[in-house]
Protein backbone atom coordinates (compact mmCIF):
# COMPACT_ATOMS: atom_id res chain seq x y z
CA UNK A 1 0.00 0.00 0.00
CA UNK A 2 3.06 2.42 0.64
CA UNK A 3 6.94 2.01 -0.31
CA UNK A 4 9.92 4.10 0.23
CA UNK A 5 12.12 4.49 -2.38
CA UNK A 6 15.43 6.82 -2.68
CA UNK A 7 15.08 10.66 -2.76
CA UNK A 8 11.69 10.47 -1.97
CA UNK A 9 10.12 10.06 1.73
CA UNK A 10 7.36 7.85 0.96
CA UNK A 11 4.62 7.09 -2.16
CA UNK A 12 1.02 6.26 -1.18
CA UNK A 13 -0.82 3.90 -3.37
CA UNK A 14 -3.96 5.47 -4.56
CA UNK A 15 -5.23 2.00 -6.32
CA UNK A 16 -7.46 1.88 -3.32
CA UNK A 17 -8.00 4.74 -1.37
CA UNK A 18 -11.46 3.34 0.66
CA UNK A 19 -9.42 0.12 1.83
CA UNK A 20 -6.91 3.13 2.83
CA UNK A 21 -9.86 5.32 4.62
CA UNK A 22 -11.42 2.27 6.13
CA UNK A 23 -8.36 0.82 8.48
CA UNK A 24 -5.05 1.11 6.27
CA UNK A 25 -3.99 4.61 7.36
CA UNK A 26 -2.44 3.95 10.84
CA UNK A 27 -0.29 1.72 8.95
CA UNK A 28 1.09 4.01 6.65
CA UNK A 29 1.15 6.85 8.99
CA UNK A 30 3.34 4.32 10.94
CA UNK A 31 5.48 3.87 8.00
CA UNK A 32 6.23 7.24 7.36
CA UNK A 33 6.56 7.82 11.09
CA UNK A 34 9.02 4.99 10.77
CA UNK A 35 10.99 6.81 8.21
CA UNK A 36 11.55 10.08 9.52
CA UNK A 37 12.56 8.99 13.14
CA UNK A 38 15.15 6.52 11.45
CA UNK A 39 16.75 9.28 10.21
CA UNK A 40 19.96 10.68 12.16
CA UNK A 41 19.52 15.00 12.98
CA UNK A 42 22.39 16.33 12.21
CA UNK A 43 22.64 20.37 12.78
CA UNK A 44 26.06 21.20 12.80
CA UNK A 45 26.86 21.73 9.19
CA UNK A 46 25.08 23.15 6.22
CA UNK A 47 24.17 19.71 4.65
CA UNK A 48 22.51 18.34 8.06
CA UNK A 49 20.26 21.28 8.43
CA UNK A 50 18.96 20.81 4.74
CA UNK A 51 18.58 17.19 5.01
CA UNK A 52 16.02 18.06 8.05
CA UNK A 53 14.50 20.93 6.50
CA UNK A 54 14.18 18.42 3.26
CA UNK A 55 12.53 15.89 5.42
CA UNK A 56 10.16 17.85 7.14
CA UNK A 57 9.16 19.23 3.46
CA UNK A 58 8.46 15.71 2.32
CA UNK A 59 6.07 14.83 5.70
CA UNK A 60 4.36 18.05 4.41
CA UNK A 61 4.13 16.22 0.62
CA UNK A 62 2.87 12.87 1.91
CA UNK A 63 0.10 14.72 4.50
CA UNK A 64 -0.87 16.64 1.01
CA UNK A 65 -1.10 13.54 -1.07
CA UNK A 66 -3.04 11.52 1.29
CA UNK A 67 -5.50 14.34 2.47
CA UNK A 68 -6.26 14.73 -1.10
CA UNK A 69 -6.76 10.98 -1.62
CA UNK A 70 -9.65 11.29 1.16
CA UNK A 71 -11.29 14.55 -0.06
CA UNK A 72 -11.66 13.21 -3.51
CA UNK A 73 -13.03 9.90 -1.75
CA UNK A 74 -15.66 12.20 0.34
CA UNK A 75 -16.47 14.07 -3.16
CA UNK A 76 -17.55 10.89 -4.92
CA UNK A 77 -19.69 9.82 -2.06
CA UNK A 78 -21.09 13.08 -1.95
CA UNK A 79 -22.17 12.87 -5.71
CA UNK A 80 -23.87 9.26 -4.70
CA UNK A 81 -25.67 10.66 -1.45
CA UNK A 82 -26.88 13.69 -4.03
CA UNK A 83 -28.13 10.83 -6.39
CA UNK A 84 -29.90 8.91 -4.25
CA UNK A 85 -31.36 11.67 -2.06
CA UNK A 86 -33.09 12.75 -5.78
CA UNK A 87 -34.45 9.52 -6.36
CA UNK A 88 -35.88 8.91 -2.54
CA UNK A 89 -37.52 12.75 -3.09
CA UNK A 90 -38.82 11.48 -6.80
CA UNK A 91 -40.22 8.26 -5.11
CA UNK A 92 -42.50 9.97 -2.17
CA UNK A 93 -43.65 12.37 -4.37
CA UNK A 94 -45.13 9.84 -6.86
CA UNK A 95 -46.38 8.05 -4.02
CA UNK A 96 -47.34 10.91 -2.61
CA UNK A 97 -49.75 12.10 -5.17
CA UNK A 98 -51.18 8.51 -6.05
CA UNK A 99 -51.81 8.65 -1.94
CA UNK A 100 -53.92 11.82 -2.74
CA UNK A 101 -55.66 10.74 -5.86
CA UNK A 102 -56.66 7.20 -4.03
CA UNK A 103 -58.02 8.88 -0.85
CA UNK A 104 -59.32 12.11 -3.13
CA UNK A 105 -62.97 10.73 -2.83
CA UNK A 106 -62.98 10.22 0.91
CA UNK A 107 -61.49 13.72 1.24
CA UNK A 108 -64.12 14.96 -0.54
CA UNK A 109 -66.82 13.54 0.87
CA UNK A 110 -65.28 13.60 4.86
CA UNK A 111 -64.92 17.77 3.49
CA UNK A 112 -68.54 17.86 2.22
CA UNK A 113 -69.51 16.19 5.33
CA UNK A 114 -67.24 18.49 7.70
CA UNK A 115 -68.83 22.21 5.95
CA UNK A 116 -72.58 20.39 6.13
CA UNK A 117 -71.92 19.57 10.31
CA UNK A 118 -71.04 22.65 10.54
CA UNK A 119 -73.48 24.82 9.05
CA UNK A 120 -75.57 22.88 11.04
CA UNK A 121 -73.47 23.79 14.36
CA UNK A 122 -73.49 27.82 13.26
CA UNK A 123 -77.06 27.56 12.66
CA UNK A 124 -78.06 26.20 16.09
CA UNK A 125 -75.19 28.34 17.65
CA UNK A 126 -76.80 31.63 15.77
CA UNK A 127 -80.30 30.47 17.78
CA UNK A 128 -78.35 30.10 20.87
CA UNK A 129 -76.79 33.99 20.27
CA UNK A 130 -80.67 35.41 19.49
CA UNK A 131 -81.66 33.86 22.60
CA UNK A 132 -78.47 34.96 24.96
CA UNK A 133 -78.78 38.53 23.60
CA UNK A 134 -82.60 38.84 24.03
CA UNK A 135 -82.46 37.77 27.78
CA UNK A 136 -79.07 40.08 28.01
CA UNK A 137 -79.99 43.09 26.13
CA UNK A 138 -84.05 43.28 25.74
CA UNK A 139 -83.74 46.87 27.89
CA UNK A 140 -81.37 48.33 25.28
CA UNK A 141 -83.54 46.68 22.14
CA UNK A 142 -86.16 48.06 20.69
CA UNK A 143 -89.77 45.62 20.54
CA UNK A 144 -89.48 45.13 16.61
CA UNK A 145 -86.12 44.33 16.80
CA UNK A 146 -86.57 41.58 19.43
CA UNK A 147 -89.67 40.47 17.33
CA UNK A 148 -87.83 39.99 13.87
CA UNK A 149 -84.95 37.54 16.12
CA UNK A 150 -88.26 35.54 17.51
CA UNK A 151 -89.79 35.37 13.72
CA UNK A 152 -86.11 34.47 12.68
CA UNK A 153 -86.32 31.41 15.10
CA UNK A 154 -89.67 30.35 14.15
CA UNK A 155 -88.18 30.54 10.38
CA UNK A 156 -85.75 27.56 11.09
CA UNK A 157 -88.46 25.43 11.77
CA UNK A 158 -88.97 24.85 8.49
CA UNK A 159 -85.16 23.12 8.05
CA UNK A 160 -84.09 19.74 7.35
CA UNK A 161 -81.69 19.50 10.10
CA UNK A 162 -81.09 15.90 9.50
CA UNK A 163 -79.48 14.26 12.37
CA UNK A 164 -78.85 17.85 14.45
CA UNK A 165 -83.25 18.27 14.38
CA UNK A 166 -83.95 16.98 18.08
CA UNK A 167 -80.93 19.65 19.46
CA UNK A 168 -82.17 22.10 16.81
CA UNK A 169 -85.45 22.17 18.20
CA UNK A 170 -84.63 21.94 21.98
CA UNK A 171 -82.42 24.84 20.99
CA UNK A 172 -85.45 26.71 18.80
CA UNK A 173 -87.85 26.37 21.78
CA UNK A 174 -85.33 27.24 24.38
CA UNK A 175 -84.71 30.78 22.29
CA UNK A 176 -87.84 30.97 21.57
CA UNK A 177 -89.03 31.41 25.02
CA UNK A 178 -86.05 33.61 26.07
CA UNK A 179 -87.32 36.32 23.54
CA UNK A 180 -90.86 35.70 24.39
CA UNK A 181 -90.13 36.93 28.02
CA UNK A 182 -87.60 39.32 26.28
CA UNK A 183 -90.42 40.98 24.66
CA UNK A 184 -92.78 40.94 27.49
CA UNK A 185 -90.44 42.32 29.79
CA UNK A 186 -89.85 45.33 26.81
CA UNK A 187 -93.15 45.70 26.86
CA UNK A 188 -93.51 46.31 30.59
CA UNK A 189 -90.62 48.37 30.70
CA UNK A 190 -91.85 50.68 27.75
CA UNK A 191 -95.36 51.17 29.26
CA UNK A 192 -93.34 51.94 32.34
CA UNK A 193 -91.02 54.12 30.81
CA UNK A 194 -94.20 56.11 29.27
CA UNK A 195 -95.55 56.52 33.05
CA UNK A 196 -92.69 57.66 34.21
CA UNK A 197 -92.21 59.99 31.18
CA UNK A 198 -95.47 61.74 31.86
CA UNK A 199 -94.93 61.63 35.88
CA UNK A 200 -91.49 63.41 35.04
CA UNK A 201 -93.19 65.28 33.23
CA UNK A 202 -95.85 66.37 35.77
CA UNK A 203 -93.16 66.77 38.35
CA UNK A 204 -90.82 69.49 36.02
CA UNK A 205 -93.65 71.14 35.67
CA UNK A 206 -94.66 71.04 39.07
CA UNK A 207 -90.79 72.04 39.57
CA UNK A 208 -90.78 74.89 37.42
CA UNK A 209 -94.03 75.99 38.84
CA UNK A 210 -92.81 75.89 42.52
CA UNK A 211 -89.47 77.41 41.23
CA UNK A 212 -90.90 80.36 39.89
CA UNK A 213 -92.57 81.26 43.12
CA UNK A 214 -89.56 80.73 44.94
CA UNK A 215 -87.63 83.24 42.47
CA UNK A 216 -90.68 85.16 43.08
CA UNK A 217 -90.45 85.49 46.48
CA UNK A 218 -86.98 85.43 46.57
CA UNK A 219 -87.12 88.20 44.97
CA UNK A 220 -89.22 90.12 47.02
CA UNK A 221 -86.61 89.42 49.89
CA UNK A 222 -84.25 90.45 48.27
CA UNK A 223 -85.26 93.57 47.42
CA UNK A 224 -86.34 94.18 50.74
CA UNK A 225 -83.11 93.23 52.58
CA UNK A 226 -81.49 95.71 49.92
CA UNK A 227 -83.84 98.25 51.10
CA UNK A 228 -82.82 97.61 54.51
CA UNK A 229 -79.26 97.26 53.59
CA UNK A 230 -79.37 100.54 52.08
CA UNK A 231 -80.66 102.12 55.18
CA UNK A 232 -78.72 100.98 57.30
CA UNK A 233 -75.34 101.72 54.76
CA UNK A 234 -76.65 105.88 54.90
CA UNK A 235 -77.24 105.33 58.87
CA UNK A 236 -73.59 103.79 59.01
CA UNK A 237 -72.34 106.53 56.88
CA UNK A 238 -74.11 109.53 58.82
CA UNK A 239 -72.88 107.84 61.93
CA UNK A 240 -69.02 107.53 60.24
CA UNK A 241 -69.28 111.17 59.27
CA UNK A 242 -70.53 112.02 63.23
CA UNK A 243 -67.76 110.00 64.65
CA UNK A 244 -65.22 111.40 62.24
CA UNK A 245 -65.96 114.92 62.88
CA UNK A 246 -65.96 114.09 66.66
CA UNK A 247 -62.42 112.16 65.94
CA UNK A 248 -60.61 115.14 63.36
CA UNK A 249 -61.93 118.06 66.74
CA UNK A 250 -60.72 115.59 69.16
CA UNK A 251 -57.44 115.39 66.86
CA UNK A 252 -57.12 119.12 66.54
CA UNK A 253 -57.65 120.10 70.70
CA UNK A 254 -54.95 117.37 70.84
CA UNK A 255 -52.96 119.35 68.12
CA UNK A 256 -53.28 122.66 69.56
CA UNK A 257 -52.09 120.91 73.22
CA UNK A 258 -49.37 119.23 72.25
CA UNK A 259 -48.32 122.34 70.03
CA UNK A 260 -48.41 124.60 73.01
CA UNK A 261 -47.03 121.67 75.15
CA UNK A 262 -44.29 121.40 72.64
CA UNK A 263 -43.73 125.43 72.36
CA UNK A 264 -43.15 125.67 76.15
CA UNK A 265 -41.22 122.66 76.13
CA UNK A 266 -38.67 124.46 73.41
CA UNK A 267 -38.61 127.80 75.28
CA UNK A 268 -37.46 126.33 78.65
CA UNK A 269 -35.13 123.91 76.47
CA UNK A 270 -33.93 126.91 75.08
CA UNK A 271 -33.51 128.71 78.36
CA UNK A 272 -31.41 125.61 79.78
CA UNK A 273 -28.92 125.82 76.09
CA UNK A 274 -28.41 129.68 76.75
CA UNK A 275 -27.73 129.18 80.54
CA UNK A 276 -25.55 125.95 79.48
CA UNK A 277 -23.65 127.62 76.81
CA UNK A 278 -22.63 130.87 78.92
CA UNK A 279 -21.45 128.07 81.63
CA UNK A 280 -19.74 126.64 79.03
CA UNK A 281 -18.06 129.70 77.47
CA UNK A 282 -17.34 130.85 80.57
CA UNK A 283 -15.70 127.51 81.76
CA UNK A 284 -14.05 127.52 78.19
CA UNK A 285 -12.44 131.08 78.85
CA UNK A 286 -11.27 130.16 82.14
CA UNK A 287 -9.68 126.75 80.60
CA UNK A 288 -8.20 129.29 77.88
CA UNK A 289 -6.84 131.58 80.59
CA UNK A 290 -5.18 128.55 82.95
CA UNK A 291 -3.71 127.33 79.64
CA UNK A 292 -1.84 130.86 79.20
CA UNK A 293 -0.91 130.59 82.80
CA UNK A 294 0.65 127.18 82.42
CA UNK A 295 2.13 128.13 78.76
CA UNK A 296 4.02 131.18 80.13
CA UNK A 297 4.85 129.58 82.80
CA UNK A 298 6.48 126.41 81.24
CA UNK A 299 8.13 128.74 78.59
CA UNK A 300 9.67 130.63 81.48
CA UNK A 301 10.74 126.84 82.83
CA UNK A 302 12.39 126.21 79.40
CA UNK A 303 13.95 129.49 78.85
CA UNK A 304 15.67 129.21 82.32
CA UNK A 305 16.57 125.24 81.83
CA UNK A 306 18.56 126.19 78.84
CA UNK A 307 20.07 129.25 80.35
CA UNK A 308 21.22 126.57 82.89
CA UNK A 309 22.14 123.99 80.37
CA UNK A 310 24.36 126.98 78.27
CA UNK A 311 25.85 127.84 81.33
CA UNK A 312 26.87 124.70 82.53
CA UNK A 313 28.71 123.90 78.53
CA UNK A 314 30.10 126.80 78.71
CA UNK A 315 31.61 126.22 82.17
CA UNK A 316 32.36 122.52 81.47
CA UNK A 317 33.73 123.70 77.86
CA UNK A 318 35.94 126.58 79.78
CA UNK A 319 37.54 123.70 82.03
CA UNK A 320 38.29 120.72 79.35
CA UNK A 321 40.03 123.89 77.58
CA UNK A 322 42.03 124.96 80.80
CA UNK A 323 42.79 121.05 81.51
CA UNK A 324 43.92 120.35 77.65
CA UNK A 325 46.07 123.94 78.08
CA UNK A 326 47.94 122.63 81.56
CA UNK A 327 48.38 119.52 79.77
CA UNK A 328 50.02 120.68 76.89
CA UNK A 329 52.20 123.04 79.45
CA UNK A 330 53.14 120.20 81.44
CA UNK A 331 54.25 117.73 78.43
CA UNK A 332 55.54 120.12 75.81
CA UNK A 333 56.74 122.54 78.46
CA UNK A 334 56.25 125.44 76.62
CA UNK A 335 54.16 128.79 78.02
CA UNK A 336 50.62 129.23 78.72
CA UNK A 337 50.38 131.63 75.66
CA UNK A 338 51.54 128.62 73.43
CA UNK A 339 49.68 125.73 75.36
CA UNK A 340 46.30 128.41 74.82
CA UNK A 341 46.87 128.87 70.77
CA UNK A 342 47.52 124.83 70.72
CA UNK A 343 44.31 123.77 72.69
CA UNK A 344 42.84 126.60 70.67
CA UNK A 345 43.98 125.01 67.18
CA UNK A 346 42.63 121.38 68.23
CA UNK A 347 39.14 123.22 69.20
CA UNK A 348 38.78 124.31 65.79
CA UNK A 349 39.89 121.68 63.97
CA UNK A 350 42.96 122.76 62.53
CA UNK A 351 44.96 119.76 63.59
CA UNK A 352 44.16 116.47 61.58
CA UNK A 353 43.45 113.29 63.04
CA UNK A 354 43.11 115.17 66.84
CA UNK A 355 39.52 116.04 68.17
CA UNK A 356 38.32 116.48 71.74
CA UNK A 357 36.18 113.74 73.14
CA UNK A 358 33.87 114.71 75.65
Amino acid sequence: MATSIAGELLLVDSSNPVALFEGGLDDVLGKIEQEVRSHVADISTDKGRKAIASLAYKVAQSKTALDELGKNLVAEWKAKSAAVDAERRRLRERLDALKEEVRRPLTEWENAEKRRVEEHENLIRRIEHYGEKAAREWQTMPEAELRGLLSEVIAFGSRDWQEFKSRASGTRCSASQQIEEAISRRVKYDAEQAELVKLRAEAAERAKREREERIAKEAEEKAKREAEAKAERERQRVEAERRAADESARRDRERLEREKQEAIERAERNERERVEAEARAKRAAEQAAEAERQRVEREHAERKRKEQEANAAAAKRKAVRDAITEDIKDVVGCGHDYAEATMRAIVSGQIRYVQIVK
